[in-house]
Order: C-alpha cells, then sequence, then structure tokens
C-alpha cells in the first residue's frame, strides 16, 4: 500500500526561491498619509505640502488603502521559507499518521481493527487533501510580497539597510502557524469573543476621537483598523514579521478573502476529536475594510529601531500594546521606547496580555514588579489588575477540542505619562 504521506502534492509544489517582482510606488504622495511614522522623519514637510496632489490620487485608488511603510527591503526569502516550514511540518504529520496505519496492517495480536484502520486511512487522505488547499492558499496569497513604501531620513542612499536595521533577528513569529492563529483571532468568526475581550476593552479606555495612536506588535493588523474605524484614530500598525506583515497585507492591502483549515496542522497529541481538524473558516469577516473617517498606516520595522527616528514632533497620544510586552529580550527597552513616542503629560499606555517571557528574555519580571518600574519611569497607574478567568489565544468556542488547556490571564493596565 502506498501511504497517502507520498502521495500527497504538498511534495510536488515548486515554491520559487526568488522574491516577486515588486514595483514600488512612484509617488510617495499618492497613497494616505502615514500621519505616524512618516511625521517621524525629516522630510514630512514636503509630503503635507502635496497635500492636493494625495487628495487628487487618493480619489482614484481604492478608498482607504492602507499603505505598508518600509524602512529597509524585506527579506522575501522569509515568506518562501515559511511555505516550505508549513509544507515540512504538514508532511511529517502525515508520515506520522501512515506510520500508524503501518502497524495496524501488520499487527497480529489485536483482530477486528479493519474499522479503525479504515478510518486511519481516511484520515490521512482527508488531511492530504486539506494539506494542498491550505498549501496552495499560504504559497499564493498569504506568503507573497506586498506593495510597500520606503520611508527614509532625508538625505538618505535609497539602498540604505543599516539605518533601521533590527536589533534582534528572531524570525520566530514567521512561523506560519503562528500566521494561521493570529488569521484565525483577528478575522474570523471563530475569534470573535476572544476580539471582545482583548480588543473591545483596549478600544473602551480610549475616549476621544481623532488620537494619534501607535499599536506595535500589530500582527495581522485587526487592532489597529478598529481603533482607526471606530475611534476615528491616526493609528500607526507596527510589527517586526515580514510573514505577519504580508498575511495582513493580503486583508488590508489586496483585499484578498479564502477558507483556511486553522486545526488541521495541530500536533498529534492530546486530540479530543479527530474530525474537529477538518474544521474550515472564512476569512476575513467583514465585508467593508475601509476604516471610514480613521486613518491606518503598517509599517514593517522592529519596534527598538524607531529609536532613531523619533523626535518632539512625532509623538504619539496613546500606545496600545496587546500580546507584545512580553516579547521583549529586553522589557526596560520597550518601556524606554514607549516614553519616548508618548507625548510628555497625557500620554497613554494601554497594555492587555500574558507575561510569558520570550525564551530568548534576559529578564523576567513579575506583574508587581512591572507595576513598580512603570511608576518609577513616569507614569501614574490608572488601571491595573490580572484576570481571573483564563482567555483562549486562538479561539474561544465551547468545543473541546484538546485535553492540553491553552489560555492565559492576561495583565490589563491604563497608565498615563505625568
Amino acid at each position: 500500500m502506498v501511504s497517502a504521506a507520498s502521495s500527497s502534492k504538498l511534495s510536488e509544489h515548486n515554491i520559487s526561491s526568488q522574491p516577486h517582482a515588486w514595483s514600488l510606488l512612484a509617488n510617495i504622495a499618492a497613497l494616505p498619509l502615514s500621519f505616524a511614522i512618516i511625521s517621524l522623519i525629516s522630510f514630512c514637510t514636503l509630503l503635507y505640502n502635496k497635500k492636493t496632489a494625495l487628495n487628487q490620487s487618493s480619489s482614484e485608488r481604492s478608498s482607504n488603502a492602507v499603505p505598508f511603510i518600509v524602512f529597509q527591503e524585506p527579506d522575501w526569502t522569509l515568506l518562501h521559507k515559511s511555505a516550505e516550514q508549513y509544507r515540512t511540518h504538514n508532511l511529517r504529520l502525515l508520515q506520522t499518521l501512515s506510520q500508524g496505519l503501518d502497524i495496524l496492517l501488520f499487527n497480529k495480536e489485536l483482530t477486528n481493527l479493519d474499522n479503525i484502520t479504515g478510518r486511519l486511512q481516511n484520515r490521512i487522505d482527508r488531511l492530504s487533501e486539506i494539506f494542498d488547499q491550505d498549501q496552495d492558499l499560504l504559497q499564493t496569497q498569504v506568503f507573497v510580497p506586498f506593495e510597500t513604501t520606503y520611508v527614509l531620513p532625508d538625505g538618505e542612499p535609497a539602498n540604505s539597510t543599516n539605518t533601521f536595521s533590527s536589533r534582534t533577528a528572531d524570525h520566530s513569529y514567521d512561523d506560519p502557524h503562528q500566521v494561521v492563529a493570529h488569521i484565525v483571532r483577528d478575522w474570523t468568526a471563530e475569534g470573535k469573543q476572544i476580539r471582545r475581550q482583548l480588543y473591545d476593552w483596549c478600544l473602551s479606555k480610549i475616549d476621544k476621537s481623532g488620537l494619534r495612536i501607535m499599536v506595535p506588535g500589530a500582527g495581522m493588523g485587526r487592532l489597529a483598523w478598529e481603533l482607526a474605524r471606530n475611534k476615528h484614530a491616526w493609528v500607526e500598525a507596527l510589527e517586526s514579521s515580514v510573514g505577519m506583515a504580508a498575511a495582513a497585507a493580503s486583508i488590508l492591502q489586496r483585499k484578498q478573502s479564502g477558507m483556511i483549515h486553522p486545526y488541521s496542522s495541530d500536533q498529534l497529541s492530546n486530540e479530543v476529536n479527530s474530525s474537529q481538524r477538518y474544521l474550515r473558516v472564512q476569512y476575513p469577516d467583514v465585508d467593508d475594510l475601509s476604516t471610514k473617517q480613521g486613518h491606518l498606516s503598517y509599517t514593517v520595522a522592529d519596534f527598538l529601531s524607531l529609536n532613531g527616528v523619533v523626535n518632539n514632533q512625532s509623538k504619539f497620544d496613546v500606545v496600545v500594546t496587546c500580546f507584545f510586552l512580553d516579547t521583549a529580550s529586553n522589557v526596560l527597552e520597550y518601556i524606554t521606547m514607549i516614553t519616548k513616542l508618548l507625548r510628555p503629560k497625557g500620554g497613554m499606555w494601554v497594555n492587555v496580555g500574558p507575561l510569558q517571557w520570550h525564551q530568548k528574555s534576559q529578564i523576567r519580571f513579575s506583574a508587581d514588579e512591572l507595576y513598580n518600574i512603570i511608576e518609577e519611569v513616569g507614569f501614574q497607574i490608572m488601571e491595573w489588575g490580572v484576570d481571573v478567568a483564563p482567555i483562549e489565544y486562538r479561539s474561544s468556542d465551547k468545543v473541546v477540542r484538546s485535553t492540553h488547556y491553552d489560555a492565559y490571564c492576561p495583565l490589563r493596565f491604563v497608565a498615563v505619562l505625568k
């Protein structure tokens, strides 16, 4: 018998290692103004002088098109690696199932196993088909280069690669399963309850419209989009992961939609019902992706690289960190950067998320220690608390898929600069 793992079309896909050729936009003024990051650099005056050209050209473009800003050419090879990583993981999963099937077929001790043998073969066949479908979607829609607009300081050569180099070369958030999980949480009906518990809480802490808001670690961009749309805010999403940015661009920039199987690649452990692995979900869960009276731009850069451009004219009214603070290798650097980004005397920091410190974290504070640090650096803490009930990370339906509970009790706080 030929196992489904070896016959899967997953092994036939030929993903080019060469990045697609995307022409950069010829005129930066033809894009909606990247109010936050672009205002950080010295040629923002030139952009404002071209307001007339911006207004004219914006009517020719799709409504509320989201510009994706870069300080240097993204490493497009990471997208190829992500697609290859997804393929490799799923081939291994199919091979594991095929090994189990072989054990059943050659078993001589137990009898009457034809039913379970047929079920396992059907599982292999079905997953093989699902993996091919999702591989094609990720390869052709998600992990592909996107249109970018370069933003460099005045006088810097366009081919500069050192001006905004990342402080940490961590590509763990380019993992394809992380990207798929964020698609589910941000842009499907499956993640609606999680968004209510996290994103709606963040929105409820902002009682004014038209504010300038930074959202570092923006991921798939749903929180930033909600802030721009519902608070009529000028929002800058920031994300260091090229894979996350590519997935966000497929929705926010190219307005693509699709069906994906978010649980198909889960590990073969702690599984309750094998049929739940086949669930397919539609994204995005909204038809109108415009920000209406709000404005949104998305910058692909490391958070700490902003240290080279922040100045008194580039302050934000609010910084919103959601499941971001514990990604720091040194959280003190994050806190310092946030104080630099916020306007003095009144700049607000809204945070929600766990303290599951990144594996590369050099220092790991408890919540009460963080409280003292945030106060000491000049914030007045307005709200502070840790949830009693845990919040699921990926989806929050009532179906029990795993015997392992993957949820967090997030730390929530609101702090204002004195």
